[in-house]
């Protein structure tokens, strides 16, 4: 199980070769994305990508987020490696 809002490029290793090779020993890997899916622009007026004060976090006054219809990028990065790794 892998679980993140981040980038999955981030070290030496490519995740999606590891994942293949993963796949080729029966081993299926499942991964949760824990970020908004579409960008959602905050009231402080910057693109934000998921984690803090994205549609998922609890807030005691909330407002609609303005969102952005275009894909989050890190979650497509997600996609990607959920598929990679048989999910």
């Amino acid at each position: 199980m892998i679980a993140g809002s981040e980038t999955i490029h981030q070290g030496p290793v490519n995740p999606l070769d590891s994942l293949a090779i993963s796949l080729k020993e029966d081993i299926l890997v499942n991964s949760i994305f824990a970020g908004s899916q579409t960008l959602t622009v905050p009231n402080f007026g910057g693109v934000f990508c998921g984690g803090f004060n994205s549609p998922f976090c609890p807030n005691p006054n909330p407002e609609p987020p303005v969102v952005d219809p275009k894909p989050n990028p890190i979650f497509l990065e997600w996609k990607e490696m959920a598929e990679a790794g048989g999910g």
